[in-house]
């Protein structure tokens, strides 16, 4: 009797052991469920404190002060999206990526970068001072203080240059309690900020006040609220060999992607008249809000759990990747099924009946919410140290994009070019696949679910519908 509950009691563990893993895996997975929790928070707040500034900052400000701010961080977002070199993927996924001289490498690199970024937007600002004239008069850039504008906003990045690793080791280590809570914190304060220059009459430039005190006060909470290795000025070669070596690839993919994700805002403006244009911009703020949200959380969990894997059980890494990719097959699936059955209830409910017109796009960019689950495959490629192919899937998917989508519109009009441009965003799915089914044993069945799931959905909004 005691023998045979001895042999329960084992098959059980064995059973429970192969269903959640080792407990450093179950820990790990613990860890991660806490992460996403903090992050869930700091994307929910942050983005109840931006509607609630954007809803203040209309009634103290003129629109042109709004338009002066998009112009300005477009010009530093595009910079920085041009010199990314992959310093974050590089602490989080490096075997070295605790390591003090490595960090300072990192730090070093980072504040280089960040540096190069401003001067270069300084002299961007100087070359539109002296040829303002040549500006047409209605333009933006044509108003005497936007190329001071764009070259004060140049601070932020030169600011946040000297932030410490310390914020990219607890994306690593999963441990975002603290990060959360300056972030949120930031915010807040910068609010208030925002508010009170506005109010002693700054204008456009209490945004730029706001931005930058939220800048110094996530640099400064970096280095003292945050604990781990103090940063100093610090290069060692074999550190920046395997920095330059991984990031040399991250910049052209960053590249890539960013043409990828904006070949509809481009294409779409130049081949779609104005009305259809703006009727899908409208559904897409949508789409883009649910997207990014799932992007973002992926991203930011699943890449330091599958690297922390890789460097500890490196043989459970395939079944920790499966783990997250079925969360996220649930995730993705159910917000996909969610918005294709009911994306035009809802959008009928909250625009104006001038709008109705915009929910024909429904169906045909519904399966972008599917795209993040994906997503997972590029993380465990870099979490493989596989920037290489990470670069070549986005390039293909990239120059697919500005060649086909044309050619759709050109034969088949404007709802299957929609449709064209939602299946391009996944081109550089299967070189990822066959690259990692050459490493692990990645599952096809894994990998098809989700598109039978949408395959199946799409059957059903069609007998329905």
């Amino acid at each position: 009797m005691n023998v045979s509950a001895n042999s329960l009691q084992n098959l059980a563990g064995r059973y429970r052991e192969k269903l959640l893993g080792s407990p450093a895996m179950r820990q790990l997975f613990r860890r991660s469920a806490g992460a996403g929790s903090w992050l869930t928070i700091d994307i929910a707040v942050q983005t109840l404190l931006r509607l609630l500034s954007n809803f203040i900052m209309v009634r103290l400000l003129a629109p042109e002060a709004f338009g002066l701010v998009a112009v300005a961080f477009s010009l530093v977002t595009l910079l920085g999206m041009m010199t990314d070199v992959g310093l974050s993927g590089n602490v989080i996924r490096s075997d070295r990526g605790e390591d003090p001289a490595f960090l300072r490498t990192v730090w070093s690199t980072q504040i280089i970068r960040n540096t190069t970024i401003f001067l270069v937007v300084q002299c961007l600002a100087a070359l539109l001072y002296f040829n303002q004239g040549s500006v047409p008069a209605e333009s933006l850039y044509a108003l005497d203080i936007t190329p001071f504008f764009i070259s004060v906003a140049a601070c932020s990045i030169l600011i946040a240059g000297f932030a410490s690793t310390t914020l990219l080791v607890s994306l690593r280590t999963l441990e975002l309690k603290r990060v959360t809570l300056i972030q949120i914190t930031s915010k807040v304060l910068s609010l208030f900020v925002m508010i009170g220059a506005a109010v002693l009459g700054c204008g456009p430039w209490s945004l730029l006040i706001g931005t930058i005190f939220q800048t110094v006060f996530i640099t400064i909470a970096s280095h003292t609220i945050i604990p781990g290795v103090r940063m100093g000025f610090g290069f060692e070669r074999a550190a920046f060999d395997e920095i330059f070596s991984f990031g040399k690839w991250i910049l052209l993919a960053s590249l890539c992607t960013y043409l990828l994700t904006q070949a509809d805002q481009v294409l779409f403006g130049w081949l779609f008249d104005a009305r259809t244009f703006s009727l899908y911009g409208v559904v897409m703020i949508w789409v883009r809000a649910g997207t990014n949200l799932i992007r973002t959380i992926v991203q930011k969990l699943c890449l330091p759990a599958l690297s922390e894997c890789r460097r500890n059980s490196p043989q459970q890494l395939i079944g920790v990747y499966n783990r997250f990719r079925l969360m996220a097959d649930l995730v993705c699936g159910g917000a996909f099924l969610g918005f294709l059955f009911l994306g035009e209830f809802a959008l009928n409910l909250f625009l104006p009946a001038d709008y109705e017109e915009a929910t024909k796009f429904v169906p045909f960019v519904a399966p972008l919410f599917i795209a993040p689950s994906f997503g997972l495959l590029k993380q465990l490629l870099l979490s493989e140290g596989d920037s290489q192919t990470h670069a070549v899937g986005e390039l293909t998917g990239a120059v697919l994009a500005l060649i086909g989508i044309p050619l759709a519109y050109v034969y088949f009009g404007t709802l299957p070019t929609v449709f064209a441009f939602v299946i391009l965003s996944l081109a550089a799915v299967p070189i990822t696949l066959i690259n990692l089914r050459a490493i692990h044993r990645v599952s096809l069945w894994g990998e098809a679910r989700i598109l039978l799931m949408a395959a199946g959905g799409g059957a059903l909004y069609l007998m329905t519908h």
